[in-house]
């Protein structure tokens, strides 16, 4: 994994001699996740969408869907090519609208251009849909596409899923 790291130099003056003193630390960007450890929803038919992931569904609305938020912090990596990548059960769908305005199932399209974004601090809103009723784990991550895909930050939460319909 692809570490970053943030020196520091410190520079003290004993008896008209300098001493620098260089300190290390590693800054990793963090994931968050919002609610709790579980969201609870209720079985829908899934939005119709294209083989991108675009919901093309001209009746959808987020409209009574629970959501969660994923909120990213400390970006101090050299990168411009960071995505976030949503994994889950392929009966659910996990929605966000675009800086175009579409709503994209961040679990076919990933989130953010295939080949990367600069990574700054940010807070998305993701809705969760899903067509089967059961417990599963969906699981956000930061990957570095210069990095060969490699792993920054991770996190992991439940879904529930009643059946309704």
């Amino acid at each position: 994994m692809k570490r970053i790291v943030k020196c520091f130099v410190l520079v003290l003056f004993v008896f008209g001699f300098g001493i620098s003193l260089v300190a290390c630390g590693e800054t990793q960007p963090t994931l968050t996740l919002s609610n709790s450890t579980i969201i609870n929803v209720e079985a829908t038919p899934g939005a119709v969408e294209n083989k991108i992931g675009q919901i093309v569904d001209p009746s959808f609305t987020t409209q009574g869907l629970q959501y969660f938020t994923v909120k990213v912090n400390d970006m101090q990596t050299n990168s411009n090519n960071i995505r976030l990548v949503i994994e889950t059960d392929n009966s659910i769908q996990i929605i966000a609208k675009d800086k175009d305005n579409n709503y994209q199932n961040v679990t076919t399209s990933g989130w953010g251009p295939r080949a990367g974004f600069e990574l700054k601090s940010e807070i998305t809103t993701f809705y969760v849909r899903a067509s089967k009723s059961g417990v599963f784990d969906l699981k956000a991550k930061l990957v570095d596409m210069n990095a060969n895909n490699a792993v920054i930050s991770e996190k992991t939460q439940k879904i529930i899923v009643a059946e309704s319909f």
